[in-house]
């Protein structure tokens, strides 16, 4: 552009979502986001626990907003979250996940069942070795004329099963 001027694009602005509340393991279409500079958006986001699956830039002021919300994401208010290529525009208190009254979560971690053993019984087999010691007379002789008697002690092995 040799006139000199260049347009600077502002971040996103966002004023408003509709609906502003869902359940616990819903899935919602069709949440229409408002506010200002939201052409060439490359993200949206709720926040925590939700997910969005997919959205829709409709012009300037507004997108349309596909989300899955999480069996245990948390209650309470998230972010709405805008970004285009100059930067981001958030609502602080956008959107409000409430509570699902028919999914049931544990409220106690105490457990009735006994845990199961990890042990397998096995059968030992003990053998034993008895000795008893015996008394053989040795008798030898020598070129002398002397002749030594003497005895020795020999285990003798028993086995027994």
């Amino acid at each position: 552009m040799s006139a000199g001027f260049s347009v600077t694009k502002f971040a996103p602005i966002v004023n408003t979502v509709n609906p502003s509340t869902g359940v616990q393991g819903a899935t919602m279409t069709a949440i229409v986001i408002t506010g200002t500079n939201f052409t060439g958006a490359t993200a949206v986001s709720f926040g925590g626990g939700t997910d969005i699956t997919g959205f829709t830039v409709n012009g300037d002021t507004q997108i349309t907003a596909n989300i899955v919300i999480a069996n245990g994401a948390a209650v309470g208010s998230r972010f709405v979250t805008v970004v285009n290529q100059s930067g981001r525009g958030t609502d602080p208190t956008g959107f409000n996940v409430t509570k699902n009254e028919s999914i049931v979560t544990p409220t106690s971690t105490s457990t009735t069942t006994p845990p199961k053993s990890t042990t397998t019984p096995t059968t030992t087999t003990n053998h034993y070795v008895a000795t008893t010691p015996t008394t053989t007379p040795i008798t030898t002789t020598s070129t002398s004329t002397t002749t030594t008697t003497s005895t020795s002690t020999t285990p003798r092995t028993t086995s027994t099963h």
